[in-house]
């Protein structure tokens, strides 16, 4: 990829600030500081899986005793992986504030924070599918609400993320990857969320979530293609 070669090296080189180097250059041992400066968007592709293996559970149409529960465990153990991450992610930035522009301009690390968003969609999936079953209506109302937050904020981001690898970055069309579908995944999945939720919702909500996911959906897909 022909990324900007100072951007790239900026950022290598604030990897690398934190850590003492011994007479040969390498480092002489990494501290909690040096670790946590490491910790990286990718990561949330695990929760990713483990939300998506939740959501799957809760759908699969032949179920038998248990497969409720089994879905539940995996739901929960997704919320305390995503809070986790979540939690070392913003200590990162806090600690070397620098990281946050520079991890979102990285030509590898700044494509997986789709991640990040996506893993919010399956988190809220699981709340229709293990919660809204089991609380009151309050649940419904503000899963009306998140969506549509939800909406707004990945449609920003993957504007926003796509300005950077093309207006900043300037990359080279004919070094297309897979990966550059990243940005915009999180709009991918709000046709499915939607699915989802419209079922529970009353019809004046239920209707405009259909138009905007099917919008928003459609988006994602030209932008796919």
């Amino acid at each position: 990829m022909r990324f900007k070669n100072r951007d790239v090296e900026k950022y290598e080189q604030q990897n690398n600030d934190h850590s003492e180097k011994d007479d040969g250059g390498s480092p002489k041992y990494a501290g909690f500081r040096d670790r946590i400066a490491h910790f990286t968007w990718p990561w949330f592709a695990c929760t990713m899986s483990t939300g998506a293996i939740a959501v799957v559970l809760a759908q699969t149409p032949n179920r038998f005793t248990g497969l409720q529960t089994i879905g539940k465990i995996f739901y929960i153990v997704d919320i305390v992986l995503f809070v986790c991450f979540t939690s070392l992610i913003t200590l990162r930035f806090i600690l070397v504030p620098s990281k946050l522009p520079a991890s979102l301009h990285h030509p590898v690390e700044g494509l997986f924070f789709g991640a990040f968003w996506v893993s919010i969609s399956l988190i809220m999936n699981c709340m229709q599918s293990y919660g809204v079953p089991n609380t009151g209506p309050w649940l419904i109302k503000a899963i009306e609400v998140l969506f549509w937050i939800y909406c707004a904020v990945v449609l920003l981001v993957a504007i926003f993320q796509y300005y950077i690898l093309f207006q900043e970055e300037r990359l080279n069309v004919a070094d297309a990857m897979p990966a550059w579908i990243f940005p915009i995944y999180p709009l991918l999945v709000v046709g499915p969320m939607a699915a989802n939720f419209i079922g529970s919702q009353p019809h004046g909500a239920a209707y405009p979530m259909w138009v905007g996911a099917v919008m928003l959906q459609g988006v994602a897909w030209t932008v796919a293609l």
